[in-house]
């Protein structure tokens, strides 16, 4: 089983390379769009590409918490987002989006939002299948609301035609079964839904973003319990990616995993 951090910034890849190296970690997850502060190149995508065993690339497009960014998978910037990074991978993991059902959807009692998504990501699919045949597609990950289960009984059938599906699991203060703290018991609620299709369709689960986010652990203890956790998921995971590395800390600093904070993952 895989397992890394996200990465939401570093100061260059030699940096990002040794902080994967510290802890003998054989994943990283990458959004397109960012990463560095003065962008991608070829060279520091090749050079990533080729020294982690196991990445993860994400689009920007198909996002609706980026106010930035497309809110629905539009297949032809997903391709023209992917096309620098499938270059120097032609089986690399994407991961197509990022929690369509956020609140930024604002839905409402409408579902027509939710079909005209699953139309798109259909379409995004079958287009990364003709432009980059030995990609590995990981289906869009939601986010633990009450909308859910109503996004996911839609767009299941999409979600057979990935290669594995992505989910989001977060807890407030530990994921430890014996924690007797508040529980948002998110990764309960993925498996009720998940599972039995994972059974069904024989496709496994990769977790593309988990996270404790209370502040009143420390940097290590949180690392060391992800560890643990992802040690202790079912066999149908493949890969687990932390959220996350960001050296800047200006985004979500609670969640963030120092150099200093890593252990050797065994």
């Amino acid at each position: 089983m895989f397992f890394g951090p996200v990465l939401t910034n570093v100061k260059d890849v030699q940096t990002l390379i040794k902080y994967r190296n510290q802890s003998n970690m054989s994943s990283i997850k990458v959004v397109t769009g960012w990463g560095f502060d003065r962008g991608w190149s070829d060279t520091t995508r090749a050079q990533l590409l080729c020294l982690t065993p196991n990445p993860i690339v994400r689009t920007t497009v198909g996002d609706p918490s980026n106010k930035d960014a497309a809110t629905y998978l539009l297949s032809e910037r997903v391709t023209a987002e992917l096309s620098p990074w499938v270059r120097y991978k032609p089986d690399l993991m994407i991961e197509l989006g990022n929690e369509p059902n956020h609140t930024a959807f604002n839905l409402g009692s409408g579902e027509h939002v939710i079909w005209t998504y699953r139309y798109h990501l259909i379409e995004s699919i079958k287009r990364v299948r003709t432009y980059y045949p030995m990609a590995h597609i990981i289906a869009p990950a939601f986010i633990v609301n009450e909308t859910m289960a109503r996004w996911f009984a839609i767009c299941k059938d999409a979600f057979r035609m990935c290669d594995s599906l992505g989910v989001h699991v977060y807890e407030h203060e530990s994921f430890k079964p014996d924690y007797q703290g508040p529980k948002t018991d998110q990764l309960k609620q993925i498996h009720n839904l998940y599972l039995p299709l994972c059974e069904e369709i024989n496709k496994p689960l990769v977790m593309t973003e988990f996270g404790i986010n209370s502040s009143a652990k420390t940097k290590q203890e949180k690392y060391d319990e992800y560890v643990l956790f992802t040690k202790q998921l079912p066999s149908v995971y493949i890969g687990a990616t932390y959220y996350h590395y960001n050296a800047r800390e200006d985004i979500d600093p609670q969640y963030h995993i120092p150099v200093n904070a890593t252990s050797m993952y065994v």
